[in-house]
């Protein structure tokens, strides 16, 4: 059984994490959606648990036919050749203003920089001899866009590259 409550235009699910092997006990987390989609969810949804990636966590339905999916896909019927577009990187969050159905290339665009990223720049990286190179990866093609002595620089070269091109 589903186990939400109403707030406002939102319906907030609790929704549970299985423990990883040796941890104890059940983690909960809030997953939202539109109040407009909640009568479709409780039709068609016999189970709702969170899964993970190493960005963030989802929400992963079982219908009552028997299928699994995702509730962003499920919610937004996104065609198997696209993808859903979480805006503010928060997948347990899936209302309509956050969720977009796009291809891989545009959800990629919505990309965060890596954890490891020195720079605080996307597309900007450190060179040795302490200047940066700035670069842009397009459909599988590297371009190279320049080294610079900054990294203000090379940041603001990139986004010059961007609107060119993209």
């Amino acid at each position: 059984m589903l186990k939400y409550e109403v707030k406002g235009d939102t319906v907030e699910f609790e929704v549970f994490k299985r423990p990883k092997k040796g941890e104890i006990g059940l983690r909960f987390y809030i997953v939202k959606i539109n109040l407009s989609k909640l009568n479709r969810v409780i039709e068609n949804v016999e189970q709702m648990y969170i899964v993970s990636n190493s960005y963030t966590n989802y929400c992963k339905v079982r219908l009552k036919d028997g299928r699994k999916t995702f509730l962003h896909r499920f919610i937004t019927n996104c065609p198997d050749d696209l993808v859903v577009d979480h805006g503010n990187h928060n997948g347990l969050d899936n209302t309509d203003l956050n969720l977009k159905v796009c291809t891989n290339y545009t959800n990629l665009k919505n990309k965060r920089k890596y954890s490891k990223n020195r720079t605080g720049y996307k597309n900007v990286f450190p060179l040795s001899n302490g200047r940066y190179r700035a670069s842009k990866t397009i459909d599988g093609n590297v371009y190279y866009i320049g080294t610079f002595d900054s990294v203000e620089d090379a940041a603001e070269n990139v986004r010059k590259f961007e609107a060119e091109r993209i």
